[in-house]
């Protein structure tokens, strides 16, 4: 029997956000802009592990345009543990205590009523903290397990490969690859008195809505996601008839023309860098910058840098 290849194989295929993205056109998230807007701008932690010693937001709070810094707030709503149809990585709300558990953690934010100001306040907190030796082990469930129930099984993959006339059995490597993208994580709000609208970067919508109705203390109905797409607009109606989205509360699939192009946020280098050879052993554990020259000498070596 004749086969015909895919239509796709050997041809050019254009990219819908190709030209929107290589042009700097492109609408993200963090672009939307409505009135009276403030902007928030966090300070990350320094350290891998330990404690705020102190934290001294006072030349920061009267700085021009600032609106406030905020360090330890009062308790606020968590998602409910384990539940399946609202999955958060770091269920612990920010700035709940002084502890340090890792690089990069919010420690303090700064709200202003433009990017420009917030980014400056930001960088004015001063914070000094008590480092302890950062855990830089591969496993860092601390024992949680949330492995999935079997609720049915079929046939014996153990015997069927045992069995089988032909066996592959290879240990197959691929490079590493560092995930860099153009659109860094932001999130838009606005609020009625009761209800949410969050313009964000998450490619689950559903289960978004849910951390966030969880985290706010609101009903679902109460909030709404909104995610920015490159595809036409007749391609998305049409996906969400065929899928019964429109069935679902707070899916909408419209034009949004309230946006501004302001370069919002830059790439965080953490300074703190863990490093293991391929078969998992720990090389070294860097703190500051590691020029490129060492960082290539691990690399090659598997040896730490000096």
């Amino acid at each position: 029997m004749a086969t015909t290849p895919a239509s796709i194989i050997g041809r050019a295929v254009p990219r819908i956000d190709g030209p929107l993205k290589t042009s700097g056109t492109a609408k993200y998230s963090s672009d939307h802009n409505f009135p009276n807007m403030v902007y928030a701008v966090p300070v990350c932690s320094t350290i891998g592990k330990g404690r705020i010693r102190r934290l001294d937001s006072s030349a920061a709070e009267v700085m021009p345009g600032v609106v406030r810094v905020y360090g330890k707030v009062p308790p606020i709503y968590r998602p409910i543990p384990h539940d399946r149809t609202a999955r958060i990585d770091e269920s612990r709300p920010p700035f709940e205590d002084e502890r340090i558990y890792y690089n990069g953690q919010y420690v303090a934010l700064a709200v202003a009523d433009s990017y420009e100001h917030a980014k400056a306040a930001a960088g004015a907190v001063k914070v000094e903290y008590d480092a302890e030796t950062p855990n830089v082990s591969l496993d860092l469930s601390d024992g949680f397990n949330d492995s999935m129930q079997e609720e049915s099984k079929r046939g014996d993959v153990d015997a069927a490969f045992a069995g089988a006339p032909v066996k592959i059995d290879e240990t197959y490597v691929t490079p590493v690859e560092t995930h860099n993208p153009i659109e860094l994580h932001a999130s838009v709000a606005t609020w009625d008195g009761s209800r949410f609208v969050l313009y964000e970067t998450t490619q689950a919508v559903m289960n978004h809505q849910a951390v966030m109705a969880q985290m706010l203390g609101v009903p679902r109905e109460n909030v709404q996601i909104v995610m920015i797409t490159f595809y036409p607009l007749w391609q998305m109606n049409e996906f969400v008839k065929n899928y019964k989205l429109d069935q679902l509360p707070n899916v909408i699939v419209g034009r949004d023309i309230y946006y501004t192009t302001p370069s919002f946020y830059s790439v965080h280098n953490l300074p703190f860098l863990a490093m293991y050879n391929a078969s998992g052993n720990l090389i070294g554990v860097y703190e500051g910058t590691l020029p490129l020259e060492k960082l290539i000498k691990v690399f090659e070596t598997n040896t730490p840098a000096n």
